[in-house]
């Protein structure tokens, strides 16, 4: 699939709600963010869930696959995703090992390990606004800003709350972006299903989306300031001017691979001890999944 934020039209129709991954900062009127933050001034930093229900560890593999792709780039991460090199290779490895300092380093992670397992992904939104706040980032899709202009009405987009891209971990890929989306799929090939799914496509179906909130377009033809706010228009830029866009790797994997790296990724929470024993059987199962 060509995630080119270009790209609309295809041979076989479909249409896309992109979903890139950012990161929700608090700023607060009261509590304001500044530059090194966090456990020193006896403030948590992150806010991390794993959705219960039949995918728990889905959002935990966002954060591996954005760090993946931010370290080692498309290319590692392609051959990644197609099973062309182990789980337990260095980049890999070392992927899941920096996310493993954050989540097992106390006091970094809103409620510890109790709290990443039992916290929904619209409720890991919410704590960077209660009085005080109990975390101070949330990396999450984009659609994390319609939970949070759903729970608090009140709060002023770029003012009270902003996100920015994945932190760079190695400069060459700081502009890499790792989306998500929604896809409407053509399933009987008519010339009164083409014409839907082209104004699917076109500007005044995806304007209306905008309207909803927490939906980007992949659609070069709907102007900036269709997006309600700073943020959301921010977000659109980021999809916009990426150099590389990646979409997120479990969901490009096999169904038995994605759904053996989700329960994977809540052990790994849970026990930091057992990620080698989860490498190697991640290994075998994507290499049989081919």
């Amino acid at each position: 699939m060509d995630l080119d934020t270009g790209s609309v039209a295809r041979d076989e129709p479909s249409v896309e709600r992109l979903e890139p991954h950012a990161i929700v900062e608090f700023h607060g009127r009261h509590h304001p963010v500044r530059h090194g933050m966090g456990v020193r001034d006896h403030r948590t930093p992150f806010s991390v869930v794993a959705p219960a229900g039949p995918a728990p560890g889905w959002a935990l593999t966002d954060w591996v696959s954005q760090i993946i792709l931010n370290a080692g780039g498309p290319d590692h991460y392609d051959q990644w995703v197609a099973a062309e090199i182990p789980w337990t290779d260095a980049c890999i490895r070392q992927s899941f090992e920096k996310f493993g300092e954050i989540v097992h380093s106390p006091g970094y992670v809103r409620g510890g390990t109790p709290g990443i397992l039992s916290t929904s992904d619209s409720d890991g939104s919410y704590p960077m606004y209660t009085d005080p706040p109990t975390a101070c980032m949330y990396y999450m899709a984009s659609f994390a800003q319609a939970f949070i202009a759903s729970k608090y009405p009140d709060l002023s987009a770029g003012a009270d709350y902003d996100a920015f891209t994945f932190p760079a971990i190695d400069p060459s890929h700081a502009d890499s972006v790792m989306v998500g989306a929604d896809i409407v799929v053509m399933l009987t090939d008519t010339p009164a299903a083409r014409s839907f799914m082209t104004y699917l496509a076109g500007p005044a179906a995806q304007e209306a989306w905008i309207e909803l909130g927490g939906f980007t377009s992949v659609n070069r033809s709907v102007p900036a300031d269709s997006y309600p706010d700073p943020v959301a228009r921010g977000i659109a830029h980021q999809l916009a001017d990426a150099s590389v866009t990646r979409f997120g790797a479990g969901d490009l994997m096999p169904a038995a691979v994605q759904r053996a790296w989700w329960e994977a990724m809540v052990r790994y929470v849970q026990d930091p001890n057992t990620l080698d024993s989860s490498l190697d059987s991640l290994t075998e199962i994507a290499k049989a999944a081919r």
